[in-house]
Parts: C-alpha cells; sequence; structure tokens
C-alpha cells in the first residue's frame, strides 16, 4: 500500500534558499548526523512453496543465536506491507539497527547457516549501510508498530546541514499538538544525498488521526511546497512492524 504523504518537514527559507548552495557546501564540513546506530536493510521475497507462518517459525531461532552476541539496545524488526486483505503477502523488509558490524555480519552469517534462503530470497537493492538518527520518540515500547516509510534523495546544494535546525523546529512544532508518534532520519554512509524518514504510529487509526490534525493546519501545505524545492522522495509505504529483539 502506498501512501501519498509527504514527511512532515519545517524548513526556514532563509536557510534552504537555492542561493545558498554554497553556504550548504560549507555548512556540511563541520555539521554531521550524529548517528546513534548504524542501520542496515535486507529486502526479502518468499519463494513460490513459503508463507509467512514459515517466516515465524524460523524467527526464534534467529533470535536466539543474534541474542548471544548483540548490544543491549541493537534492534531487530521484520517490516511486513500494509494492503489489502484480499491479497498474499510475498515481499518483506528486515531492519537492523546496531552499534557496529558484528551483529550485521552475525545476521548474515546465521540466515546463511539456518538456511532461510530456503524460505525467502533476500538482497539488496540499494546500499545497506545507514546512519540512524532517532529525531522524536514518545511512543510506548512495543513489539508491533505502523511504519511509513519514504525514500529521500536531496537536491544539489542540501543537505544534512542546512536541515538540521529545521528538524529541530519541526519535532518542536509536532509536539505542541501530538506526541503519539516516533520519528527517524536514515541516512546513507555511501551516498549522504540519500536518506529515509521513518513515521511510527501506534495504529493506522492513530496514524489518520495525526493526518487529519496535521492538514489542519494552514503551514502544512506550505510545508509541502517547501520540502519539495529542497528534495525529491519517492511515494511512501506502510508496513507492520514486528520486532524480534
Amino acid at each position: 500500500m502506498k501512501a501519498t504523504l509527504l514527511p512532515l518537514f519545517i524548513f526556514l527559507l532563509t536557510a534552504c534558499s537555492p542561493s545558498n548552495s554554497s553556504t550548504a557546501n560549507n555548512l556540511s564540513d563541520f555539521i554531521k548526523a550524529d548517528y546513534s546506530h548504524q542501520q542496515s536493510f535486507l529486502d526479502c521475497e518468499l519463494l513460490p512453496d513459503q508463507n509467512l507462518s514459515s517466516v515465524e517459525r524460523f524467527i526464534p531461532k534467529l533470535v536466539e543465536r543474534l541474542n548471544q552476541i548483540r548490544d543491549s539496545d541493537d534492534e531487530m524488526l521484520f517490516l511486513f506491507p500494509i494492503q489489502d486483505n484480499n491479497l498474499s503477502i510475498s515481499n518483506f523488509k528486515v531492519v537492523l539497527n546496531h552499534k557496529d558490524a558484528v551483529l550485521k555480519e552475525e545476521m548474515a552469517s546465521t540466515l546463511k547457516d539456518l538456511s532461510f534462503d530456503q524460505i525467502a530470497a533476500c538482497g539488496n537493492k540499494k546500499s545497506d549501510s545507514y546512519g540512524r538518527v532517532s529525531l522524536m520518540s514518545y511512543l510506548p515500547n512495543s513489539n508491533t508498530l505502523v511504519v511509513e516509510v519514504m525514500e529521500c534523495k536531496y537536491l544539489e546544494g542540501f543537505n544534512y546541514a542546512t536541515m538540521k535546525l529545521v528538524f529541530e523546529e519541526f519535532i518542536d512544532a509536532v509536539i505542541k499538538f501530538d506526541k503519539d508518534i516516533t520519528i527517524v532520519y536514515s541516512e546513507s554512509l555511501e551516498d549522504t544525498s540519500n536518506f529515509r524518514w521513518f513515521n511510527t504510529f501506534e495504529s493506522m487509526e492513530d496514524r489518520k488521526v495525526f493526518l487529519e490534525a496535521w492538514r489542519a493546519l494552514v503551514v502544512s501545505g506550505e510545508m509541502q511546497t517547501l520540502f519539495l524545492e529542497q528534495s525529491i522522495c519517492e511515494s511512501s509505504n506502510l508496513f507492520k512492524s514486528y520486532k524480534i529483539i
């Protein structure tokens, strides 16, 4: 299922004007995203004779292995697309938030040792090395949530450095009318012009309520226009997120 919502950013006109591209380049030399974790992705597709029950039965074996070497705040999530009930799910994502490369390497080794390739074919369509920054986190610790993910790319002359204060302004605005959301920014470590935006809600109903409240604000349309002037994004995708570690 694809949603049409653009990420909810607030952009400062003076900071984001095309005439300031040289300033943006200078800022990027000393303003960097402060990553709390590295983030790795696998895009998986079930084999023709398998189903989600096969994945469910596999997960406890995976968790048992990874729990032996992971840091306490490392996380692994399975993301299954939210779509029409009449459609079967064949594609899903595995997301790993990890402090160092050890867990990433162990995950790949464990999937191979436990023959996960007999259940699903997994690979990386894009660079799987990202840095994760939590911009806002007010949701309770839950193993099952709704996640909205958008793949984006900065236009020439713009980057995280030009947007840092903008993110802070945006979060301040959201906090004033809703705290039932978690927002994460994720930036490619190989090409920092590529980034991902995550909105996380407790349920689809909570997402609906949030969007209605946001769209009711006069400034929301202005923000959408400003965002389109600074970057380009694919349509967002909605997932049911299952945290396994």
